[in-house]
């Protein structure tokens, strides 16, 4: 596909030299320079020309705003060409390149081996061939969108670093849901994208319309903005809900360099994503391109408006999920397990919230950042808070009278990798010198509880999730499902005599089989923490769609249905 066609200008682009003669017989050129740009095509130019006198000769004929990051003046052909490519972040086989001098030919093949370099007598035939064979992009606004990056380049050179100058662009990005008007355009960037296109899918439009209709997926449009213009519709996000994995992940070459991509995987979480073939760009746990902002939010969830509620989300990395579909409202803080220095720290156990050990003195690695919570020094309207590390969490202490660390689950230590000599003699320590009592006890939990609401303002709600009563399979330990009974039981005695300040959150409405859950009992599909978005979303007073959450159960366990009789069909018939 042709995205970029680079002239050369004397005896290619006009007849005659600038310079002596002068030069005629534009005007096919420069019509064909026009309709390239109607179809989505980029014209450059790489001319061995006075700058100043081209420019002017070109304004004169009406075309020099027609073309992008012109390199006129005696400079190496294939120096320049190469160079015009990769501020433009193309790759050398979307590109034609146009000289009637065969040496400068072969000097811009030499440094661009994949670029095609065509003689001026060939621009008939050859045009008339990509034209037919619609080898173009259909994007009538890619001229405008190449002037951006064109201003942003002249601009990078002020600045010292390249983080520096993202920073000053004061770069959003808008999230919202694909719609059936995006098609097209979803449509071209899945056929078409290679160098930020991580699955190298390239599925038909008709299948693109049918993810977008599609109850097992989400897709989003990506769009991005800066002080300097408008992108447009740059990327495509499509998430297959039952396996929480990317279909389509992909970007506009545009973007290359931005940090969009990295932005949008942290943002939604990091589902699952199989990487195919080569990219520009490589995805991690680590990168925050803390450059960008989240634009006005239509993502996933249309119908959830932002409201003007202080919310906390405390818990485990399972939040993330859910607090994913209320994002449009700037008031969410998130405290979620993290990993610091190689070691995974959760701080929501009530022993921790409450400052009842100082986990410092037992496991100095662990910074004051670990166990640092917001939840008793900000202003909070809501408070929804995972109880499950009181539910798994051993209890380690030095002596039986003390209130003991949180740490492993069911009699098992926890075991980290890649931890330095300090660390390990920290953590060797501390289990020499404390004994475990298992998990906190049910009364204490309550205590702890009652202290916790006794410290919140009197208008804060608190919302507490509770644990899956399943008989599963992926049971790791006989005594979970007895340890979530007897929590569960502590915890509903405890919600229904403080209902005015506490409400439960009861995933045993969500969750009912084996299918509903991830690797545990304690890990659920997408799709179950989307229902528990939408009542969450209900329950504090977030305007959210008329689909009730048992209406959301149905369609979901519908759909698993449907995929199993299809199986078994299928089997049957192969069979």
């Amino acid at each position: 596909m042709i995205k970029l066609v680079i002239w050369d200008l004397d005896e290619t682009f006009w007849e005659g030299t600038l310079s002596e003669e002068g030069i005629k017989n534009a005007s096919k050129n420069i019509e064909l320079v026009k309709k390239l740009t109607k179809i989505g095509v980029v014209n450059s130019i790489s001319s061995k020309n006075d700058f100043n006198q081209a420019k002017e000769k070109l304004e004169e004929l009406g075309i020099w705003d027609y073309f992008v990051f012109p390199h006129i003046g005696w400079y190496s052909k294939g120096n320049a060409v190469k160079s015009i490519i990769e501020k433009m972040a193309l790759r050398a086989n979307n590109v034609t390149f146009i000289d009637d001098n065969h040496l400068n030919l072969r000097e811009v093949k030499a440094l661009s081996p994949k670029i095609t370099a065509i003689h001026p007598d060939q621009i008939p035939e050859y045009f008339s061939w990509v034209l037919d064979k619609d080898m173009v992009s259909k994007d009538s606004d890619r001229l405008n969108k190449y002037k951006i990056l064109e201003k942003k380049s002249v601009t990078r050179n002020e600045f010292e670093t390249d983080e520096a100058f993202l920073k000053s662009c004061n770069i959003k990005v808008f999230i919202r849901q694909t719609s059936i008007d995006d098609s097209e355009r979803v449509h071209e960037l899945v056929q078409r994208t290679n160098q930020l296109n991580f699955t190298k899918r390239r599925d038909p439009l008709n299948d693109i319309l049918s993810l977008i209709s599609s109850n097992e997926h989400e897709c989003h449009s990506i769009y991005v903005s800066d002080d300097y213009g408008e992108y447009g519709l740059v990327g495509f996000v499509c998430l297959d809900l039952m396996k929480n994995s990317l279909v389509h992940f992909c970007f506009s070459c545009r973007t290359i360099n931005l940090g969009v991509e990295q932005y949008i995987y942290n943002y939604i979480k990091r589902p699952i994503l199989t990487i195919i073939g080569d990219t520009v760009s490589s995805l991690d746990n680590v990168s925050l391109p803390n450059w960008i902002d989240i634009g006005t939010y239509t993502g996933l969830n249309q119908h959830v408006t932002s409201g003007s509620s202080k919310i906390l989300f405390k818990g485990g990395c399972d939040l993330l999920q859910m607090t994913f579909y209320l994002k449009n409202s700037s008031n969410i803080v998130e405290e979620t397990n993290s990993i610091i220095d190689g070691v995974p720290v959760h701080s929501e156990h009530t022993n921790i919230l409450l400052s009842k050990i100082d986990a410092q003195e037992y496991l100095p690695f662990l910074t004051k950042k670990a166990t640092k919570s917001e939840m008793f020094t900000s202003d909070f309207d809501t408070i929804i808070y995972s109880a499950l590390m009181d539910y798994t969490q051993d209890i380690y202490k030095e002596q039986s009278d003390s209130y003991g660390i949180p740490i492993g689950a069911y009699g098992i230590k926890p075991r980290w990798s890649n931890l330095n000599d300090a660390q390990s003699y920290s953590i060797e320590s501390f289990f020499s010198k404390c004994d475990n009592y298992g998990q906190i006890t049910p009364e204490a939990f309550c205590e702890n509880l009652y202290e916790i609401i006794s410290k919140l303002p009197i208008k804060t709600k608190l919302y507490v999730i509770n644990g899956v009563e399943l008989e599963s399979s992926l049971i790791a330990k006989d005594d979970e499902l007895k340890r979530h009974k007897l929590m569960n039981e502590a915890l509903d005695r405890f919600c229904s005599i403080n209902a005015e300040r506490v409400k439960l959150i009861d995933v045993r409405l969500f969750v009912n089989s084996d299918d509903d859950l991830n690797d545990s009992i304690r890990h659920y599909k997408r799709y179950v923490y989307r229902n528990i978005a939408e009542c969450i979303s209900q329950e504090i007073g977030l305007e959210t769609s008329k689909t009730p959450d048992l209406i959301l159960q149905f369609k979901s366990k519908f759909t698993k249905l449907m995929h199993k009789i299809s199986k078994k069909v299928k089997k049957q018939h192969v069979l």
